[in-house]
């Protein structure tokens, strides 16, 4: 019996590791398996991009108002990330203000250029920002082995507010922005609306697919997909990542769910992952998200980004008040406060 009780005890603390490290396969009972990554401080991931032709990954903080919210993290061979770089955008000699980075996206044209937006949530200059940065690495010590990743250069896109198009169609004077991505020619850029809502208070998940042509970004972006996802899932989920994958010619597209009144906390978050064509006004139909290829996740996924030999990245932010920090707190996500969760997927066959 003792043997027994032992052996028991061994298994929970193996599947407990298992969750912590991520070592193993890529999926259990269905999902992913849930690896842990942080930073020096609290830590919400928002979205994820990788460096192209590298092993850096681009990852942006909603909650780094003090601190920088660009991280630079490198990912080992075993899938491990390691914090290895803060770059700051500066425009005019002076750090630009900038609150809840959502979406970033990275071009596979020019590697080391970056695209990101702020939710555009709140009437604040700095929650209403959309740039355009470039990153330099330089590989420094006597083996190589030492890199040095600095801003190269940042500017401010102009972006046209979308808030014309949304109250005018929807009828809604709120909204929030979470997801962008390049198109595949790099001529334009896709904004994806998560939550729109008379208030804050009131927020209706949905998938809201923006389009801006990069030599219009002063215009009314066109409306490609619009759709509540209600009736399929049985649950609101709206938009929270959006990535172009270069190797399939098709979209990962992320959708989060999150509902405060559920209990116990992790039951308050929940996503599903997608793989949709080019073609993205095919989303205004059921039938197109019926034969969608998709992946639950049971953690708040918030960015994802494709690795090579099929493979993707996706982080999650469960917010700091699902987490257990430490403390014996039974229905929260096992993390520190500047913990957050990952994992490494790969996709099925085409």
């Amino acid at each position: 019996m003792r043997k027994m009780r032992l052996f028991g005890m061994l298994c929970l603390i193996s599947v407990w590791f298992g969750w912590m490290a991520g070592a193993g396969a890529e999926s259990a009972g269905g999902e992913p398996v849930y690896r842990t990554f942080g930073r020096y401080n609290r830590f919400e991931p928002s979205a994820v991009a990788l460096w192209p032709g590298t092993s850096y990954l681009v990852v942006l903080n909603d909650r780094s108002k003090w601190t920088s919210p660009i991280s630079v993290f490198k990912l080992s061979k075993k899938g491990r990330l390691k914090e290895i770089a803060r770059p700051v955008v500066v425009i005019g000699g002076k750090p630009l203000d900038i609150s809840k980075f959502e979406g970033i996206t990275a071009s596979q044209k020019t590697p080391g250029v970056f695209y990101a937006t702020t939710a555009f949530d709140r009437p604040v200059p700095s929650f209403r920002i959309v740039v355009r940065f470039e990153l330099r690495a330089k590989v420094k010590g006597k083996k190589g082995k030492k890199v040095s990743i600095k801003m190269k250069s940042a500017q401010v896109i102009k972006l046209r507010d979308p808030a014309g198009v949304i109250k005018a169609k929807y009828k809604m004077p709120w909204y929030k922005i979470e997801a962008l991505a390049l198109t595949p020619k790099e001529d334009a850029l896709i904004v994806g609306v998560r939550t729109y809502g008379e208030s804050y208070k009131k927020p209706q998940f949905r998938v809201l697919l923006l389009r801006y042509a990069l030599n219009r970004l002063n215009k009314d972006p066109e409306v490609l997909a619009h759709i509540d996802l209600k009736g399929l899932l049985g649950r609101e989920e709206g938009i929270s990542a959006l990535e172009y994958l270069p190797e399939r010619k098709q979209y990962l597209l992320v959708t989060s769910y999150e509902n405060d009144d559920a209990s116990p906390p992790t039951a308050q978050v929940g996503g599903h992952l997608w793989l949709v064509s080019t073609d993205l006004t095919a989303l205004n139909q059921v039938e197109t998200w019926k034969k969608a290829w998709r992946q639950k996740v049971s953690h708040k996924p918030e960015g994802v980004t494709p690795l090579a030999g099929g493979k993707i990245l996706v982080v999650y932010d469960d917010d700091n008040d699902r987490k257990a920090k430490g403390k014996d707190k039974p229905g929260t996500f096992p993390m520190q406060a500047n913990e957050a969760a990952y994992s490494i997927l790969t996709l099925p066959a085409k």
